[in-house]
């Protein structure tokens, strides 16, 4: 007879976000969507530190436990590699101040006229349109006043 503990679980590869970037795992190893890093790092830690490396730092959220890992690279990431589930998943588009904003894994674009960026995060893009528009005078959260306009990229690239 087999005994399976309250608190035994399969290993889990839900996707982490961390510094506005999602870091992505699967059997066959973990990845973030830094654009330009194409790397499958050997656990969630290397993933992490790969993107304290690339933004330079250590964010306060790293552990002592995390920080002592070095980056372990195993591999390259491939079409095959992303669950169905990741690679498949769609972002509702959004409407704000009469324009809209769709999302990716990528990003965040606008139908703002003569603006072809990809914003990190939604709240981003909420803030390019509110830079573009003039403010509107509602005040704004603080974790979007927090966010402020981070730029990874540009929309052609995604939606050619």
């Amino acid at each position: 007879m087999r005994v399976i503990w309250k608190d035994s679980k399969p290993r889990n590869y839900k996707p982490v976000k961390y510094r506005n970037y999602m870091v992505y795992g699967s059997p066959k190893g973990w990845w973030n969507n830094i654009p330009g890093d194409d790397n499958v790092y050997a656990t969630h830690y290397d993933a992490l530190n790969a993107i304290d490396a690339a933004l330079g730092g250590t964010s306060q959220m790293g552990s002592a436990k995390r920080q002592s890992y070095d980056i372990k690279i195993v591999g390259k990431k491939s079409d095959d590699m992303i669950c169905e589930d990741i690679k498949n998943k769609e972002y509702k588009p959004v409407k704000y101040r009469k324009h809209m904003m769709y999302g990716s894994l990528e990003g965040w674009w606008t139908t703002l006229p003569d603006d072809d960026n990809l914003y990190a995060t939604i709240h981003s893009a909420m803030n390019a349109i509110d830079a573009a528009l003039g403010d509107n005078g509602k005040k704004k959260s603080e974790k979007r006043l927090k966010h402020g306009i981070k730029i990874v990229g540009k929309k052609s690239d995604v939606t050619a």
